[in-house]
């Protein structure tokens, strides 16, 4: 993937404790050392998808170990268009330089929570575990593979008498784009194909829970809401409906 150091995987597997790191060429052995983090496959729907995410000094995430379900998996398989698990055909064209991949399968949400645990390392805790049998995601598709992602679920408020709304309402939780993929409206073009096609089926407004202050921005820009930045105000909730209020205390690039 251009410019992104994070999932680059491996170049070649010497054995099964040794490997070739893609981004720095070094021999890299996965340990203890060199664990950066623990995946926790029940919120993935199964424990067979409890996974390891071992990282190279250089940055690059080396191995992904899910011992119980694929093994030693090379991120590369994962994030890159040549990956191995035949995605790209259940694509849904964007326009022509984006698509939209529903997560249906195991690898699918495991390669959305890797993605969700780099933007809450990245950004804070607001990227909170995913809940499978709750949730729906989508991975965003350009020609380097996977580059951010979007996760919603749809609630019916009449049963919630903490908030004033009765009707059922897909509720936008988490929207990410790699840094190297920032600045160039893959968020914008992501999030109005998600209105159109997942969030106005079920209803002519859509929910977004406690946006952070660039998700607002582009909330005002795309017309669902009128916001004055000036005063940091929100004046009119037209299409969309904000819930839990504006996180200000988080200004993080995630767009």
């Amino acid at each position: 993937m251009k410019n992104e150091i994070y999932f680059r995987g491996w170049k070649k597997k010497k054995s099964r404790t040794e490997f070739i790191c893609a981004s720095c060429g070094k021999l890299f052995t996965p340990s203890r050392y060199n664990l950066e983090y623990w995946g926790v496959g029940y919120y993935l729907g199964s424990t067979n998808l409890d996974y390891k995410v071992f990282k190279c000094k250089c940055g690059n995430v080396v191995v992904i170990d899910v011992p119980t379900k694929y093994g030693q998996v090379n991120p590369q398989s994962l994030f890159s268009p040549e990956r191995q698990f035949n995605q790209l055909e259940r694509c849904e064209s964007i326009d022509d330089e984006l698509e939209f991949l529903y997560c249906k399968t195991d690898i699918d949400w495991l390669t959305a929570d890797l993605l969700r645990e780099k933007a809450r390392r990245e950004l804070g805790g607001v990227f909170s575990p995913f809940r499978r049998k709750r949730d729906n995601a989508g991975l965003l598709v350009d020609d380097d593979g996977i580059v951010g992602y979007q996760l919603w679920n749809v609630v019916d408020f009449s049963e919630r008498k903490e908030v004033k709304l009765e009707e059922t309402y897909a509720v936008g939780r988490q929207l990410y784009i790699l840094p190297s993929k920032r600045r160039q409206g893959y968020a914008r073009r992501l999030f109005n194909y998600w209105v159109s096609t997942y969030a106005d089926p079920i209803n002519d407004r859509f929910c977004v829970e406690t946006p952070n202050r660039e998700m607002v921005n582009l909330l005002d820009k795309l017309g669902f809401i009128e916001y004055d930045d000036d005063t940091i105000k929100l004046k009119r909730q037209k299409k969309c409906i904000i819930l839990g209020g504006i996180n200000f205390n988080i200004f993080s690039s995630n767009l």
